[in-house]
């Protein structure tokens, strides 16, 4: 971002749309960046050990597919036609790529330290419960990811329901829906990208 600010000297101290002035550091803004990296570090924490089970492939595979998929999605969610960050800063590629960069690499990084973490370490419960605090957040979310865990809670109750997990097909659906999801972001992003160039 510091690369962002020093390419285009005629934005620094605009407010950019999440509230940061640009090319500037500032107290709060540091402030504000720390809490929202330690917010969506927590966030895509939990999101990870959700689709942990679905990755597969060897371990290249693995990590290309666990830190790409969401680099893209969360790129999408971020890139935006309008506002100052995209209309205001160039090159167009260059912001697009490093918001797509800065997720992808902390999810590459964060498969990489969570699996040696889980391989050798079980995490206490206050561990555990710090962890859950931010979901509360994303209270809609937190309900949908809860209901589907007691779901699954239930389903492993009875045989039928043992023996429907034990089958692929729900796995592969939900790593169908997965890659529609980062195909959809992914049109999303051409698509903003040719509207910002």
């Amino acid at each position: 971002m510091l690369l962002l600010a020093a390419l285009n000297p005629d934005a620094t101290g605009v407010t950019s749309d999440d509230g940061f002035a640009i090319g500037q550091f500032t107290l709060s803004g540091s402030a504000q960046l720390t809490l929202a990296g330690v917010e969506f570090g927590v966030i895509g924490a939990g999101f990870y050990v959700v689709v942990r089970g679905l990755i597969i492939g060897p371990s290249w595979f693995r990590l290309l597919s666990i830190s790409l998929g969401p680099a893209v999605v969360t790129g999408a969610i971020v890139v935006h036609t309008d506002g100052v960050d995209f209309q205001l800063l160039k090159p167009v590629w260059l912001a697009m790529g490093l918001f797509i960069a800065l997720p992808a690499a902390y999810v590459a990084l964060l498969h990489v330290l969570g699996e040696r973490a889980l391989e050798r370490w079980r995490p206490p419960n206050a561990v555990v419960g710090i962890g859950f605090a931010p979901w509360v957040l994303l209270f809609p979310l937190t309900l949908v990811l809860a209901a589907g865990f007691a779901a699954f809670r239930t389903l492993r109750r009875y045989d039928a329901g043992r023996a429907f997990l034990a089958s692929p097909w729900p796995a592969w659906t939900l790593r169908a829906g997965l890659a529609v999801l980062f195909v959809a972001a992914l049109v999303d992003l051409r698509n903003d990208l040719v509207d910002l160039s």
